[in-house]
């Protein structure tokens, strides 16, 4: 038999390195490595366990695009091919940005909308005035947060932030409310 005779070896992808190594959802990323198809087709590629799209292919490099809905700031790359597969966890999202918010102002029952950058569209978007948490986060894409406030707050002016498991982002501005808990009650604030 010829193939009794004759070593061969298959040789399975290698992931050496992650371009950039901090991305935000969508963003294009070049995995670097070897044995890579350049079939397209070929090379699935999974942030933990959330599909990648494969841009473009060849021995030595990927070009994927960032997938939504990962639950992990630190998700492990895997690039599989036919069945041989290489992994690193050399990759994480970038820290939420707070860009701008309205309204500027508002009380129980206000609806916010936050612009900014890298927040996840993952479930696990967290909001906050100061301490309290948003009621509800409703409509969430990577530049843009909506949520409503249903709560007074104890203090008349807090900072907004946007967190996703440790990573924390603040606004530069302070949110107002002009109705305030005082001693268990709503009052007016002086703003």
């Amino acid at each position: 038999n010829l193939f009794d005779t004759l070593p061969f070896e298959i040789k399975g992808p290698k992931l050496l390195q992650v371009i950039p190594s901090v991305a935000g959802e969508g963003d294009e990323i070049k995995l670097i490595g070897d044995y890579f198809s350049d079939d397209i087709a070929l090379n699935a590629v999974m942030f933990d366990s959330s599909p990648a799209t494969v841009v473009s292919a060849t021995r030595t490099e990927l070009r994927v695009v960032v997938p939504p809905h990962v639950d992990n700031i630190n998700p492990a790359i895997t690039v599989n091919i036919s069945g041989l597969q290489a992994s690193t966890t050399a990759f994480s999202f970038h820290v939420p940005e707070i860009l701008s918010f309205t309204p500027q102002r508002g009380t129980m029952g206000s609806y916010l909308t936050i612009t900014g950058k890298y927040f996840r569209t993952a479930s696990y978007n967290k909001v906050f005035i100061g301490d309290n948490e948003l009621s509800y986060v409703n409509g969430v894409s990577p530049t843009e947060i909506n949520g409503g406030i249903y709560f007074l707050s104890t203090k008349h002016s807090e900072k907004i932030k946007v967190t996703f498991q440790n990573q924390e982002g603040y606004s530069v501005q302070e949110f107002k409310m002009p109705w305030i808990l005082t001693n268990g009650f709503p009052e007016p604030a002086n703003t």
